[in-house]
């Protein structure tokens, strides 16, 4: 609906930072983030000094695997702007792509020093955590992010995966539908909501979670992924090789799909 009404703008608005930044965070929100980069990337060539939104591009880029990009834009905004919470957030992300997880950390740990209330620093840096298994303070991270903004989807979506990697199947399925409820298009979100169901023995539930994200997101591999060893570990296995060899034209380097093949 957002992009609907950008897309009514006139063209001398449609054509500002403002819009192409919100064109970039509506794409950013429905997880295409080749789209997101695309329009951020204009943003960046018109207004190379704003800042709005741009810690954003630099969670698309981490999504979308563009190292080198990330790395450029990392850079330029640290060098801008050393006092900008948003530059310490693109370097965090840097780091958190090349695996450097304690360097992440800081990186992160120092935006929200620049800024405390900046509500998605603290959520990356949760996610962080997660990642190098600081399951208590990735908690603590998150709960600040959404004390800071009840709205922040990302942040509730984090404590749903705290919990699930504490095998607390049932609070982790709270959570990722308090994340929905903010963010009820997002098929990532709708993903991880299906795998908690099926740990939960929801197996019917979890397969029409699925097939309501595959219908917003037809070609998203996590989805199409998970879809297919939920149905493999039902012995659906027709069912299954069909989602697979699907797979395999989208994501043809993925090592995961050729194993469950």
């Amino acid at each position: 609906q957002a992009l609907k009404l950008l897309d009514e703008l006139p063209e001398q608005h449609a054509r500002s930072s403002w819009s192409l930044g919100l064109r970039g965070k509506c794409h950013f929100e429905m997880a295409e983030y080749k789209e997101a980069c695309k329009y951020f990337r204009m943003l960046r060539d018109q207004d190379p000094y704003r800042l709005d939104l741009i810690e954003y591009y630099s969670t698309a880029l981490w999504q979308f695997q563009d190292d080198v990009e990330l790395s450029a834009l990392a850079q330029d905004l640290t060098q801008q702007n050393r006092m900008s919470a948003v530059s310490w957030v693109a370097a965090g992300n840097c780091f958190s792509h090349q695996k450097e997880h304690e360097n992440a950390i800081k990186f992160f740990q120092r935006a929200v020093q620049v800024k405390p209330r900046f509500a998605y620093a603290h959520a990356l840096l949760g996610h962080e955590y997660i990642l190098v298994e600081e399951l208590e303070k990735a908690l603590t991270a998150f709960r600040t992010a959404v004390r800071i903004d009840g709205r922040n989807y990302n942040a509730w979506y984090g404590i749903g995966l705290t919990y699930y990697k504490q095998e607390r199947f049932q609070l982790a399925e709270i959570y990722y539908k308090k994340a929905m409820a903010i963010n009820m298009y997002s098929p990532i979100l709708m993903c991880h909501v299906a795998v908690v169901q099926h740990a939960l023995q929801k197996t019917d539930k979890a397969l029409a979670t699925l097939n309501t994200a595959i219908k917003i997101a037809p070609k998203n591999p996590l989805c199409k992924f998970e879809r297919a060893s939920i149905l493999h570990s039902s012995e659906k296995y027709t069912e299954a090789l069909t989602e697979l060899n699907q797979l395999k034209d989208i994501v043809p380097k993925e090592s995961s799909v050729y194993f469950l093949l």
